[in-house]
């Protein structure tokens, strides 16, 4: 996040209130805890690539004040452009590079948490005036949008027919909270070839709280099934929201109690352990083994019920990954060229085929 979000412990920006020259533009918070775990994942994975998203301005940029709800002044738009590029700038000194950011976090909705309404005019407006020529000439792209699949391709139309604000953006990045709309993804990429398609957040949540949930395995399937539907549609990348929670679904600051969100992995405080959940295994059929730089590759099933997705690697080898979405066995028969592999894919089960090169 750029500064702070729903799950930080307190609302936080880099300046002080009405600093209208970001004089007072300060991230050393961020190196206490931000900044080591990115470079300690960085280690751990080779080619890490950081989206930085912000969930609100500062409430003095806004027209209401406030940290929650409200749009950007359009004459702070420039202002905020130069805070982005500061933070990324920032950053970069700090050994983080900013691979890319959204414009904004859930752009049609007033939260409850931080949060700031751009519609389609205000973005393009934003993008293509302040911030596409802020960060002109820096490596880190630009992903519009960033919220529910249902209005990504109504959202493209209006980005992409302007030239100028079109050579702005990389792509749109989106949200799985309003259904599947695959064939939005699909219109996207079929239309638009050139600019990505991102999930920026998905996560699942339910009428229970905590870390040990009686439909977590069913909560998980949404992954198998959402994660697979979208990239046979084009999505490129996909993000988990969170990374990582407490044992009382937060830290969050915007309401008392706990919160209902899963996550993959749950930090036990009180005993000092993790909880690997549902979540984490089967989005690990995905990243484990379809890794960056894979192409998708056509295949076919005999039956809806068994969804699946195919990708070669750049090392040649080959990832099917299958799930298996009814409640009884089904036997299947993989085959590729010359090669056959007989397989019982148990109910609800989500498993990957690896052919090597």
């Amino acid at each position: 996040m750029i500064h702070s979000c729903d799950f930080s412990i307190s609302p936080y920006a880099y300046v002080e209130n009405n600093d209208m020259t970001l004089e007072s533009f300060d991230i050393s918070r961020e190196e206490i805890a931000v900044i080591p775990f990115i470079k300690a994942a960085g280690k751990l994975s080779s080619g890490l690539k950081i989206i930085a998203s912000p969930w609100s301005p500062p409430p003095y940029m806004k027209n209401n004040g406030q940290w929650q709800g409200g749009y950007l002044k359009s004459e702070c738009y420039k202002l905020w452009a130069d805070y982005i590029r500061r933070y990324i700038d920032e950053m970069k000194k700090r050994g983080v590079n900013i691979w890319a950011i959204t414009v904004q976090n859930e752009t049609r909705h007033h939260q409850l948490w931080e949060s700031c309404v751009f519609t389609a005019e205000q973005e393009a407006d934003f993008v293509k005036n302040a911030l596409g020529p802020k960060l002109d000439g820096t490596d880190t792209k630009i992903f519009v949008y960033d919220h529910c699949k249902e209005r990504i391709f109504e959202r493209c139309l209006k980005y992409y027919s302007d030239p100028k604000l079109r050579d702005y953006i990389s792509g749109i990045a989106c949200h799985w909270y309003s259904g599947d709309h695959f064939g939005g993804i699909a219109l996207c990429k079929k239309v638009f070839p050139d600019k990505s398609v991102i999930m920026s957040e998905g996560c699942t949540f339910s009428g229970e709280k905590g870390m040990y949930k009686s439909d977590a395995r069913q909560q998980s399937r949404k992954y198998a099934h959402d994660i697979i539907g979208d990239l046979n549609a084009g999505l490129t990348a996909f993000i988990d929201w969170n990374i990582t929670l407490d044992e009382k679904n937060g830290p969050y600051h915007w309401r008392e109690g706990r919160s209902y969100c899963d996550s993959g992995i749950f930090c036990d405080t009180e005993n000092n352990e993790l909880v690997f959940t549902p979540n984490y295994y089967v989005i690990g059929q995905f990243n484990k083994f379809i890794r960056p730089g894979a192409v998708r590759i056509g295949l076919s099933s005999y039956t809806a019920v068994l969804e699946t997705t195919a990708f070669m690697n750049t090392d040649g080898s080959i990832a099917v990954v299958i799930y298996n979405s009814g409640n009884t066995e089904i036997k299947y028969i993989l085959r590729i060229g010359g090669m056959l592999l007989e397989r019982t894919a148990l109910p609800y089960s989500v498993e990957t085929v690896i052919f090597k090169s």
